[in-house]
């Protein structure tokens, strides 16, 4: 029985560093590498008490005042990191981008839709990524992938969630913000990636935004239609800019080759 407990012990510690992980690291890298790891020491579902362990320590841990509002956050996202080590990890994150993919979208969409919150969702395209593999060949291409990744995590909040969707398309949903403070997200996004580009004397490389709020439509499948389709109006329009869903079929132009 004491082993059983010191290993229940020990795991919540794991889990909780993990959780901290999650909140204050952008690096998705390091945390697949600490997810995994983790993964490899469960072999069966982690019961209730060992959730509320893994909740004191996080606590514990960051030393932060346990209000009610941080605990419910602290709780919904210990109840992600359980579902994912529960299931296949790795399927779960974009290995060449260290982002999640459309498993842990599926996951946030059901958690928001649960949850009745206002959240924003955003979806990039990188501009003529085609000419850019075409022109510089496919390991140039995966650079700006990784770059405009991190030029995404590093523009973003704690709790919004980043997930390439496939190719060059990414998607980012902002729980509790309005489409307002998602585009000036997008728009630090934009920024940082000029910058970094720069740094690194790599070719220009721009990206096309469609965001849309939860107050447009009924359903997470729905206010991703009115981003997607806000981006197509992006792309039309020039490229290398931001627009809006106003309503669904009207847009509205935020920001337009001003980076």
């Amino acid at each position: 029985m004491d082993m059983m407990v010191a290993a229940v012990t020990v795991l919540a510690g794991a889990c909780a560093a993990l959780a901290v992980a999650w909140i204050r690291q952008r690096n998705r890298a390091q945390r697949l590498e600490r997810l995994l790891a983790l993964r490899e020491e469960l072999d069966e579902a982690m019961s209730a008490e060992t959730v509320n362990a893994m909740l004191t320590t996080w606590i514990a841990l960051t030393g932060e005042e346990a209000d009610e509002a941080a605990t419910r956050f602290a709780q919904q996202r210990i109840e992600v990191l359980h579902s994912l080590a529960l299931s296949n990890t790795a399927a779960a994150v974009d290995t060449l981008t260290g982002l999640w993919n459309r498993r842990m979208l599926d996951i946030e969409a059901t958690r928001l839709s649960q949850q009745n919150e206002l959240y924003s969702v955003a979806i990039a395209d990188l501009d003529y990524f085609k000419v850019l593999n075409d022109t510089h060949g496919h390991d140039l291409g995966d650079v700006a992938l990784v770059v405009f990744a991190q030029s995404l995590l590093a523009s973003v909040g704690h709790r919004d969630v980043v997930c390439r969707m496939g190719g060059e398309e990414f998607i980012v949903v902002f729980p509790g913000v309005t489409q307002g403070h998602a585009a000036e997200a997008m728009q630090r996004v934009r920024a940082y990636l000029k910058a970094e580009l720069r740094i690194r004397d790599l070719p220009e490389v721009t990206a096309s935004f469609g965001i849309s709020e939860s107050t447009m439509a009924e359903t997470f499948d729905t206010v991703v239609q009115l981003a997607d389709q806000a981006l197509l109006r992006a792309k039309r329009s020039g490229r290398d800019q931001i627009q809006t869903a106003s309503r669904p079929g009207r847009y509205h132009e935020i920001v337009r080759n001003a980076a």
